[in-house]
């Protein structure tokens, strides 16, 4: 079983987004371009 973020669970990191009121960024998978498509910017 993985566990992103110090091994917190899924429930355990979306009480704590919901309770600060922010989105989860996962720092081993950053929402950029070239995460989802492996080219870069086009």
């Amino acid at each position: 079983v993985y566990l992103p973020a110090d091994g917190k669970s899924f429930e355990e990191l979306r009480h704590e987004c919901l309770q600060r009121g922010v989105l989860f960024e996962d720092p081993d998978f950053p929402a950029a371009d070239d995460s989802l498509n492996g080219r870069g910017p086009r």
